[in-house]
């Protein structure tokens, strides 16, 4: 059979379910919806090649048939283990990487004389979840569009001319103007990120190996969208955000309180710990803790698989938060009344990001609650506290919001989502600071609005933790709460 027959047969067995799990197979399906295609196949292979350009029909043809043999190639021969990252390679390095891929495999298999691949005897038995992600893989790679001039040859000569070219130049400044060549400086923030984006890559691999399990994936990835404002009047049921473009990823759905009656002597504690590590903690006591995350208005995951350093980073490299946020892609940019709930974090990394053994894995709730994104400030201090370093400003006491409105907008948002945690049956929460530094917002005003909300919600919570673990936010808030 051949590749082109075989990648056919198995798009025949496709449905929309299996689409569902991974953003960009998402993507391409509802691209498919829309092209109003009957062609599954055809239309995927469309879409991968939709950034590549041909001469002519023939070379889309040579183009297509060693694309579907690359394709099957990978999703029966290719190691489960080996990595699948994006690179951002030249056509001519994906070409060579590709020839001695084909290579390896004819020398450890037979090759068939048709069409240089595995002879495989019997029926073709296909582990799905591996196929669906070779098929993501393909499609991420076909993101990315190398610009190179076709007439273009470079040869020994001119590498040999481009090496020399540099000596001279050297040479000029070293030895005849008797200058120093500055010291190459490290990008440590580049380095950081290159760094967090490996830990990153690393943690979603083994997010999607725990969804292989259905009844896993099922719990890790369900997701509440939920309007906090429902939850003023304290009523006993409410429902999920209703969204017509998400209704099949995030379905309506209804709830009924689970209200404590009991009245607790609050304790309010302040520590300079990793809010997520004060969630594990009480997990591992089994008390029923909410972590309630400043996640991002803006964005899902405020950009932290791509190395990003916000209050979301450390869910997304040591647990399976981002299973859950991912179905709530469409719901963003949301509204500072709007939270995501995802009740079944597994967290199987330390804060190290070193990978706990299976038995030390825990199971934490987690809101992502977003912040206001950088309200107006003002400071007598500054003229335009735009134009400051964040750490001169915001931790500064005279810095505060433009607007009382904006003050009592965010207190308000704030003790909404207090009350959805109540709602939910949660008596024991742990807090960030808010997000402070990547909201751009003044942390004495958010010290003290919390403060004065949590005083309101005194006797019915069992424990509040504020988790500021970054030291500036620490400090400020010791003058409010108790450490």
């Amino acid at each position: 059979m051949s590749s082109e027959k075989f990648l056919a047969k198995f798009f025949e067995k496709l449905t929309k379910e299996d689409f569902k799990k991974d953003p960009f197979l998402l993507a391409f399906y509802k691209f498919f919806k829309k092209s109003k295609s009957q062609d599954l196949f055809r239309c995927y292979i469309d879409y991968v090649v939709r950034n590549r350009e041909f001469t002519d029909a023939n070379e889309r043809i040579i183009a297509l048939n060693e694309l579907y043999d690359e394709i099957r190639n990978d999703i029966l021969y290719k190691d489960e283990n080996a990595s699948t990252d994006v690179e951002f390679i030249s056509t001519k390095e994906r070409k060579e990487t590709m020839d001695r891929q084909h290579v390896k495999v004819a020398k450890s298999k037979k090759v068939s004389a048709t069409n240089s691949l595995p002879v495989q005897n019997g029926p073709v038995k296909v582990n799905k979840a591996k196929a669906l992600r070779v098929l993501s893989t393909f499609i991420k790679q076909s993101s990315i569009i190398t610009y190179e001039d076709p007439n273009e040859i470079s040869n020994e000569q001119d590498e040999k001319f481009r090496d020399d070219t540099q000596a001279n130049i050297i040479d000029e400044i070293v030895n005849r103007d008797g200058r120093e060549l500055p010291i190459p400086q490290k990008d440590i923030e580049f380095g950081k990120r290159s760094d967090m984006m490996n830990i990153w890559r690393d943690t979603e691999a083994k997010c999607q190996k725990l969804c292989e399990e259905p009844k896993l994936d099922a719990l890790i990835s369900k997701l509440f969208f939920i309007d906090t404002k429902q939850l003023e009047q304290r009523p006993n049921n409410i429902t999920s955000v209703e969204m017509e473009e998400v209704k099949e990823l995030l379905p309506v759905e209804s709830f009924v309180h689970g209200y404590s009656k009991q009245k607790y002597n609050t304790i309010v504690k302040l520590t300079n710990t990793i809010p997520i590590d004060e969630a594990v903690f009480r997990a591992k006591q089994k008390i029923k803790t909410l972590y309630i995350c400043a996640g991002s208005q803006m964005v899902q995951g405020g950009n932290a698989d791509q190395g990003i350093d916000v209050q979301e980073s450390m869910l997304y490299m040591t647990s399976t938060y981002s299973v859950g946020i991912s179905k709530g892609l469409h719901t963003y940019p949301l509204s500072i009344d709007q939270v995501l709930i995802c009740q079944n974090v597994l967290v199987f990394k330390d804060t190290k990001y070193q990978e706990l053994p299976m038995n030390k894995y825990q199971r934490i709730a987690v809101m992502c609650c977003p912040n206001q994104w950088r309200p107006k400030l003002i400071n007598p201090k500054f003229t335009d506290v735009s134009t400051e370093e964040p750490k001169t400003y915001l931790y500064d006491t005279k810095t505060t919001f433009k607007s009382i409105a904006n003050y009592k907008t965010i207190a308000k948002s704030f003790a909404n989502a207090l009350e959805t945690a109540l709602f939910f049956g949660y008596d024991t929460i742990v807090l960030d600071d808010r997000a402070i530094e990547d909201n751009l917002v003044p942390s004495h005003s958010m010290a003290k609005m919390m403060q004065e909300v949590l005083k309101v919600y005194s006797g019915r919570f069992r424990e509040v933790i504020i988790a500021a673990n970054k030291a500036a936010s620490f400090n400020v808030f010791r003058h409010y709460f108790s450490v």
